[in-house]
């Protein structure tokens, strides 16, 4: 899919400001604090109608506004556009598709598709397993936007079966109207479980050769994506029926502690080079190249089992890998045919990389610019 156009109003820095993008390639320069990833934000918001780097949605807004909005026009692989418009105002977001406000998020989601990489996700790897649980859970959005809904009941159906154990463990309720919630739930988190174990399986069969690739060179030490799971462990391929009498059996653990015990609430993905955590035992170089790797396999993931190549946005990458890789990532992105967004300070040697593929672009207090 490519980006065709795209329109800020009221956006973080910007006021109004459109920008008609290359299909290929397009470098924005400019200093720092200038509103790059702020432009970048903006296309994230656009696909995701989600922040980018974490803001409260009433940031977003540009200040001394009531709303912001974002629009654009995508070309799909498969055929046929789509224009898109997302409105945030105080009462919350509106979605648009083709001109007609959208009621079910879901139809709206899955039209532009986005992989972003920023200086901030290297911190993936020390973050907490949440965290990463929710890294997981925004590729899998990424190859079925309607997995958001099943994620959503999985939490709510969780947060209610807890209240009911605390309220249990308080004497309030009988233990025995758990009975009512624990096949709803094992079913959720059956298929949750399902779902990320599959996702992590066709990215981690491609995170080794993404790795290799960037780094220049056979890595001495084998690199691996793997998913920690309870229930994984239990059962091979679980399933709600599968799951329920382990749920009884850990029924007054769970009582005692006020929290249900078993779920994909619970997982965790784990990295390894050589066998030994990232976390603890890589460097912040081997760290970048392994983030860009997983970001690009995710890439190739998409394109080879949606048939849709997303859009790919590179923050800032010159500050986080040297030259000679960050070039060798660019290059199997164009490669595969993704359309880029690439920040920098300066245009160093992106235009050899590029080559007539690229349209640039400068970005200064608050306005964008052919370059």
């Amino acid at each position: 899919m490519k980006l065709l156009w795209c329109e800020l109003e009221d956006f973080r820095s910007y006021g109004r400001v459109r920008l008609n993008c290359h299909p290929r390639a397009n470098l924005l320069t400019g200093e720092n604090g200038e509103g790059k990833t702020n432009l970048l934000e903006a296309l994230y918001f656009l696909a995701s109608a989600t922040p980018l780097r974490g803001h409260r949605g009433a940031d977003l807004i540009r200040q001394g506004s009531e709303k912001a909005g974002v629009c654009g026009e995508v070309e799909l692989d498969a055929g046929g556009r789509a224009e898109l418009r997302v409105v945030l105002s105080s009462e919350g977001r509106e979605l648009f598709l083709r001109g007609k406000r959208v009621e079910r998020a879901v139809e709206y989601f899955g039209n532009l598709e986005i992989v972003a990489f920023t200086p901030t996700d290297i911190q993936l790897f020390a973050a907490s397993p949440a965290e990463r649980r929710r890294f997981l859970d925004r590729m899998i959005f990424n190859h079925d936007p309607a997995y958001l809904d099943t994620a959503r009941k999985f939490r709510r159906t969780l947060a209610q079966r807890n209240r009911l154990l605390l309220e249990i463990a308080r004497g309030e309720r009988g233990e025995a109207e758990l009975d009512a919630w624990d096949g709803p739930y094992a079913e959720l988190a059956a298929e949750v479980t399902r779902r990320r174990a599959a996702l992590v399986r066709s990215v981690g069969s491609r995170l080794a050769d993404t790795y290799r690739k960037i780094f220049g060179s056979a890595p001495d030490e084998p690199v691996e994506m793997r998913y920690r799971s309870e229930i994984r462990l239990l059962e091979e391929n679980p399933a709600a029926e599968t799951l329920r009498p382990w749920l009884l059996e850990k029924r007054r653990g769970d009582v005692r502690r006020g929290t249900t015990q078993l779920g994909p609430h619970r997982d965790e993905i784990l990295f390894e080079i050589g066998g030994r955590p990232v976390v603890s035992h890589a460097s912040q170089g081997q760290r970048r190249i392994l983030l860009l790797a997983l970001k690009l396999a995710e890439v190739l993931s998409l394109a080879e089992e949606r048939w849709e190549r997303p859009v790919v946005l590179l923050d800032d990458l010159s500050s986080e890998l040297d030259a000679a890789r960050a070039e060798r990532a660019l290059s199997c992105l164009l490669e595969l045919g993704a359309q880029l967004f690439v920040t920098t300070t300066a245009e160093g040697t992106w235009g050899k990389v590029f080559g007539k593929d690229l349209s640039r672009f400068r970005v200064a207090g608050g306005t964008i610019e052919a370059a």
